[in-house]
């Protein structure tokens, strides 16, 4: 058994708990490969079109897996550390605070850019269309925000109030 106070053990432990690191990485990627499968196939299809012996294994692989962490969390000394581990650490007005900083951030990059903005030629126009259905309205009768060249489609009562607050200057649409 290990022990922290041999120094020999120190370095074994660090090494255990790199490579523990490695495991959980790889594991992640496991998780992540049997998410992309589960959305593009049923368990039922899974079942009954797989090929036999690759479905067999990754069912042995799982089932070892699950059996060695199973008996690893058996033998923590406080099994709520692993439970409160899968918990936010994170208190909600530290995420509330961190909320309003990058909020505050792109507000004075807005502000700071604002002025060197132009409105989209019709040829990059045409190209962002695809990506930004509503950020290009050349002659389709919409009328735009031209403080920075950002169209705005106020249809909805949030979106006037939105207009009213980015744009007080240009009230074209409301006409």
């Amino acid at each position: 058994m290990l022990s922290w106070s041999k120094s020999d053990d120190r370095v074994a432990i660090m090494q255990m708990n790199a490579q523990l690191r490695n495991a959980q990485l790889e594991l992640l990627s496991a998780v992540c490969a049997k998410d992309r499968l589960r959305m593009r196939f049923s368990a039922e299809d899974i079942a009954r079109y797989a090929e036999r012996d690759v479905l067999r294994k990754a069912v042995a692989s799982a089932t070892a897996l699950k059996d060695y962490y199973t008996s690893i969390a058996q033998q923590v000394p406080d099994p709520a550390s692993l439970a409160s581990s899968q918990a936010s650490a994170i208190s909600e007005e530290k995420v509330a605070a961190a909320i309003d900083l990058v909020r505050k951030y792109i507000r004075d990059k807005r502000e700071e850019y604002r002025p060197q903005c132009v409105p989209l030629d019709a040829d990059r126009c045409t190209a962002m269309k695809p990506f930004f259905p509503n950020l290009c309205w050349q002659g389709s009768g919409w009328s735009n925000c031209e403080i920075s060249g950002f169209p705005i489609r106020p249809s909805t009562p949030m979106q006037r109030l939105w207009a009213l607050r980015t744009c007080p200057n240009s009230l074209k649409w409301l006409h």
